[in-house]
């Protein structure tokens, strides 16, 4: 096929690739061999067309310069603000292990792919290589529940208790996370006593006010916060 036929079908296929919920080795590397195979094939085309070239090429490398390169000052509440919002966004999506999108997202997905988003957002918004770099990192280096349990890089204990239907709420801050002691499930605080999980028995995402008689809400937990 010509050049610019198969420049289609590969940004179809980088269209597919993120759109596909399941976020493992496999399909984050295919997705940026489609991308570097998107942009050589894009040169290529350009190529031919010198001043179009040089224009989209200095456009950019200066763009991309300014966004790796150039870091403000911290925003952690920009973050934190935007992170509850896209975990917010994620409510009846259906439960798809391994998922992490709104087509699908599974418990641990949930918190990581929100963090990924308000990371990436407000990067792009802010001007701030910093927090995409953040974003990229947290996407590429996959967290299940098991290692968000005993994880000391990116995120920190604040308490612990025999059921989230026994911790004291005080000690929580909106957005902290408890991860079953199993390592199997993670569950997100919301505020005002309200959580949001991507519940395996419901098949979806779904808010639960304690107390509850939801299973999840009694087996012991290791509450965690994400460091900044």
């Amino acid at each position: 096929p010509s050049l610019p036929v198969l420049l289609a079908w590969l940004f179809v296929l980088m269209l597919l690739l993120y759109a596909y919920p399941i976020n493992n080795f496999l399909f984050r590397t295919s997705f940026l061999v489609s991308i570097f195979l998107f942009f050589f094939c894009l040169w290529v085309v350009l190529w031919k067309r010198k001043l179009l070239f040089w224009i989209v090429a200095i456009t950019l490398f200066s763009y991309w310069s300014i966004l790796v390169f150039w870091s403000k000052s911290e925003k952690s509440t920009l973050v934190q603000h935007e992170y509850l919002q896209q975990i917010a966004s994620f409510e009846w999506t259906r439960y798809v292990w391994w998922g992490e999108n709104i087509i699908g997202i599974d418990c641990s997905g949930l918190p990581r792919k929100s963090r990924i988003l308000a990371h990436r957002n407000i990067g792009f918004l802010e001007f701030d290589g910093k927090h995409l770099m953040k974003a990229l990192s947290l996407w590429w280096n996959d967290t299940s529940a098991g290692k968000l349990l005993t994880d000391t890089l990116i995120t920190e204990q604040v308490t612990s208790g025999k059921s989230i239907n026994s911790l004291d709420i005080k000690s929580i801050l909106p957005g902290d996370f408890a991860v079953t002691t199993d390592g199997i499930h993670v569950l997100v605080y919301l505020g005002k006593s309200t959580w949001i999980e991507a519940d395996p028995n419901a098949w979806k995402v779904i808010k639960v006010s304690v107390p509850s008689k939801n299973y999840w809400f009694w087996v012991p937990v290791m509450v965690k916060r994400w460091r900044h």
